[in-house]
């Protein structure tokens, strides 16, 4: 596994704050954003007409949530603990094991144990088997407390939160594309609207290509608002910021 993927970054303390103190805040900062768009004529909802899961009432009990570059899986975790169905993707098999280890020995009680799997960034059809193999877990959990699958299977593709942290570094832009078009999968295709994803991220030294990221998800139809603004995202002798992102239909 490479080195990077083996320590906790500050953009998943920040992170992990934001999820169980400032989702208010998220879903105000979407709304605020929302309000200019309808001036401008624009349908109401953060994607463009379908509304966010929860909107004004933010729950985390049940919803379907992806991240991307998880390394050691701690948002994963924390998502699972707040009653989650939660899906930890890596593209680092050997970190993906390391993510299975540490969300076994945290989520037992969880309601949705994590499901760990390998995902390259920009293929459609390894995003697809993770996907389903999120449903599957999901069947297996309900038949062993004997419960009735309430949710068929396109309603289990429906991804509410997309969560990355610290994903943004290196000097290859072309893992960024790859990146985008994965996101830009998990906010359509496989959702009916209203998918957020929160994005922290670490000033680095090499933080050049940043500019670049958010010209490719400008690119490919993205909005955002940061929330570092509005959040408490510090964290001692780092340099962390924030953001909501959204697709608009």
């Amino acid at each position: 596994a490479r080195s990077t993927g083996l320590k906790l970054w500050p953009g998943a303390l920040a992170l992990v704050r934001i999820m169980m103190e400032g989702m208010d805040a998220v879903v105000a900062s979407s709304a605020a954003c929302n309000s200019d768009a309808r001036a401008a004529g624009v349908a109401d909802g953060v994607g463009g007409g379908k509304e966010m899961r929860g909107r004004g009432q933010w729950s985390w009990t049940d919803a379907v949530v992806v991240e991307l570059g998880c390394g050691l899986a701690v948002c994963s975790i924390v998502a699972s603990m707040l009653g989650a169905k939660v899906l930890a993707t890596d593209g680092d098999s050997d970190l993906v094991r390391l993510a299975k280890k540490n969300a076994a020995a945290n989520t037992r009680a969880c309601r949705h144990p994590v499901v760990a799997h390998t995902l390259p960034w920009g293929e459609a059809g390894p995003l697809a088997v993770a996907l389903g193999r999120l449903q599957q877990e999901e069947t297996r959990a309900q038949a062993r407390l004997h419960e009735p699958n309430r949710q068929g299977h396109e309603q289990a593709q429906h991804v509410d939160v997309v969560l990355l942290s610290d994903v943004v570094y290196g000097s290859n832009p072309g893992v960024w594309e790859r990146l985008v078009a994965t996101l830009t999968v998990l906010c359509s295709d496989c959702g009916r609207g209203g998918t957020v994803v929160l994005q922290c991220e670490t000033r680095r030294i090499e933080g050049v290509l940043y500019d670049q990221y958010w010209a490719v998800l400008a690119r490919a139809g993205f909005q955002w608002a940061p929330l570092h603004d509005v959040i408490d995202c510090h964290i001692p002798d780092a340099e962390v910021h924030a953001w909501v992102i959204w697709l608009p239909a």
